[in-house]
């Protein structure tokens, strides 16, 4: 058999030899005979595709018939994988990922005992039992399994403590891209302990997005969003967490390079650098001077983090990193870690204030053999970059770089992953050019943060949860949301339970900022109404809110505009806050008369009881077809439809709709949550299924919280 490790374990497309389940199958049990002959324990974690439950359960099987005991964290970034099987006392860990590709792709990597990369001879040791069959130990020897996801809090206290105890990140607004990929629960949940507003985007995996139009290797997304939402500072880790490349509050780009010189000149401030730093033979020629320039040695490994990791171990060095963003830190972690090098950075917002720079790279990129969708593609992979007044010609050949530049700098040709095949400009800048947009700016910009905050409508996040739930998992949900959601949030909170559990929400929440709301009220206040409840029953259990007219109610129970009015003014009446929910169907969409229905259903309320009733309520644009569908209304489309509803009703009564909260009700994610809310006249959300995850639900309430 031929040689699988490649320079980052085994990789493949899925269902392709080597990414088969009988090869996952017979590489466990020859891993298991290497790493823990005589039994052990393996931790076995992934990143979010659809693909890893299929491998999770083969490496299982073969490490538990090999007679190992297996620890399953589930998603988890690669270097959390490295920390937690050294922190656990495991024999050898495992990862299942591949990094920075698209789904299509998968991987299988390993790390020893001590958290590190195993060597190429393990490697080989492993590789020659591959064709043996694989073992089954008798009943008493086998291993066992079991799963400890939240175990993964250890490793975010450990991402904490790798800045100073006494850092926060107050007064910060950051943007936190996670590729769809496997930091999505852990990184933004570090952020936000640290005390940043976190805007979170690409953290709503669903087996098959991770990589694709976000994360690390495409941060467009990412340099729109910043100062779209007017954060200081943007983060994009790729698929496995490794990787990070970091945007400025202009959306300029800053990748690898421009990352390891911060770090090199902050350690190298302090006195902390120790050894050369190391880059790899793709590194900017820019950065290789400017090093030199200070006296800080410089040496270039091959492409790959694993030669980067050689090099420093051979040089007694402890910094290095790729233009790709693959920092590695060996004074704080063992291997390459996105959000510890990002913390890093951070830390250090000042150091670098008035130091000369480089030209960061401009690439090219051509999709040589890369197929998407069934169609070949090209593009150019050229990135927005940190301005430092270079002068430009054709950046196709790079002869107007040199012009602007001189004789010093060269090119090199590479071919990248998926096909990609890259040119590289390497440039060095004139005297004089100052590092602009990124380190030195963001002490300044965290102090101004709160001083230029929009004095805005108070923002508020309510969670439909339908027709789901029983009571112990929503007892379990409830405590999970009382402790993610954030009492110096400035949002409102409101979760609507079935009926039948709204007393029992009642009570866990006595204490919490969450509030109750009923899904629905009776337009009668009492009487004899079967199976009915009025608003002064729901006030009694302890309701604050109630939703009206929700496109569910409207079209499987036929209720019109009238009968909905009607409900309005009982749940005035009662004491409660009316949500009102309005929207059109995808028909009516098509046909141009979204305007003329949500307006039909706003004036049916205000014909009924006038526009002042708004004064004591909420409302809700649901589109019907982004309901339940996947489908969302783009930002754009939902901000026009709440600019012409607040127009409706400041018709009547202007100071009154400035102060109305309209909520978005279609489909409302935590990937999209950002977008949304951002927009002027979206002033939270109504959410649907995504409320009955507690982590997807806390993204979105944090997404509202920055809105403010």
């Amino acid at each position: 058999m031929s040689g699988h490790f490649g320079t980052d374990g085994v990789r493949g497309r899925v269902g392709t030899a080597p990414m088969t389940v009988d090869f996952a199958l017979r590489l466990a049990s020859a891993a298991a005979r290497v790493l823990a002959p005589g039994g052990g324990r393996v931790l076995i974690g992934k990143d979010t595709r659809l693909s890893g439950y299929m491998f999770e359960s083969a490496l299982e099987a073969g490490f538990v018939a090999s007679g190992v005991d297996v620890m399953l964290i589930g998603p988890l970034p690669t270097p959390g994988i490295a920390y937690m099987t050294q922190r656990l006392g495991c024999s050898f860990g495992v990862v299942i990922s591949a990094s920075h590709n698209l789904y299509e792709d998968n991987g299988i990597k390993f790390f020893d005992a001590t958290g590190s990369k195993l060597s190429d001879r393990v490697e080989q040791e492993i590789e020659a039992l591959l064709n043996s069959p694989v073992v089954t130990q008798e009943s008493q020897h086998l291993g066992r399994a079991v799963r400890i996801d939240r175990s993964r809090a250890q490793y975010q206290e450990f991402c904490m403590s790798t800045i100073p105890a006494d850092m926060n990140l107050k007064g910060f607004k950051i943007v936190i891209d996670c590729a769809n990929g496997a930091g999505y629960k852990v990184a933004p949940r570090v952020l936000t302990d640290l005390g940043a507003e976190i805007v979170p985007i690409g953290c709503s995996p669903n087996g098959r997005n991770i990589n694709d139009g976000c994360g690390s290797t495409s941060p467009e997304l990412l340099q729109l969003t910043v100062p779209g939402v007017r954060a200081q500072v943007g983060l994009a880790l790729d698929g496995d967490g490794d990787r990070v490349v970091m945007v400025d509050e202009l959306g300029r780009c800053v990748d690898g390079d421009q990352l390891l010189y911060i770090l090199a000149m902050a350690r190298h401030g302090a006195g902390e650098l120790k050894g050369p730093v190391v880059g790899t033979v793709m590194s900017n020629l820019g950065l290789e001077h400017a090093f030199a320039e200070r006296g800080i040695a410089f040496l270039r490994a091959q492409v790959g983090d694993r030669n980067v990791l050689a090099t420093l171990n051979e040089a007694n060095a402890t910094l290095g990193g790729e233009t790709s963003g693959h920092i590695l830190c060996l004074d704080k972690t063992t291997t390459g870690d996105g959000l510890i090098s990002a913390l890093q950075v951070l830390a250090n917002p000042a150091e670098c204030a008035g130091a000369k720079a480089f030209r960061p790279t401009i690439r090219t990129g051509h999709h040589a053999s890369g197929r998407r969708g069934g169609r070949a593609s090209q593009g150019t992979g050229a990135h927005r970059t940190a301005s430092l007044g270079y002068r430009a010609g054709d950046p196709g050949d790079g002869r107007g770089f040199r012009r602007g530049f001189g004789k010093k700098g060269r090119q090199r040709y590479r071919s990248g992953c998926r096909g990609h095949i890259r040119r590289q400009c390497s440039l060095i800048p004139s005297r004089g050019l100052q590092l602009r947009g990124f380190a030195a700016n963001l002490r300044r910009l965290s102090r101004r943060a709160n001083a230029r905050r929009l004095a805005m409508r108070r923002p508020m996040v309510a969670g439909n949860w339908k027709m789901h739930g029983s009571q112990a998992l929503n007892r379990a949900l409830l405590a999970e949301l009382e402790g993610d959601i954030r009492p110096d949030w400035p949002i409102d909170v409101v979760v609507f339970p079935p009926y039948v559990y709204l007393a029992d929400a009642v009570r866990v929440l006595e204490e919490a900022r969450i509030m109750v709301g009923a899904q629905d009220v009776c337009a009668e206040s009492g009487g004899a109404f079967t199976g009915q409840v009025g608003a002064a029953m729901l006030k009694d259990v302890g309701c604050s809110y109630v939703i009206v007219g929700h496109s569910e109610r409207r079209r499987w129970y036929h209720e019109d505009d009238a009968l909905v009015s009607r409900k309005f003014a009982a749940a005035l009446a009662g004491g409660l806050t009316p949500v009102l929910c309005v929207g059109e169907t995808l028909e009516e969409r098509e046909a141009k008369q979204t305007e003329a229905v949500v307006g039909r259903q706003v004036d049916a309320v205000i014909a009924m009881h006038g526009a002042g009733a708004f004064a004591q309520a909420v409302l809700a644009y649901e589109p019907v077809w982004a309901i339940g569908t996947g489908r969302t209304a783009s930002p754009e489309q939902a901000q026009a439809v709440h600019a012409f509803l607040r127009g409706r009703i400041a018709a009547h009564d202007a100071k009154m709709a400035g102060h109305l909260r309209i909520l978005y009700g279609g489909s409302v994610k935590a990937g999209n949550a950002a977008e949304l809310f951002a927009m002027p006249d979206v002033d939270g959300g109504l959410v649907g299924g995504a409320s009955l995850s507690a982590d997807e639900f806390r993204q979105i309430c944090a997404a509202a919280a920055v809105r403010h």
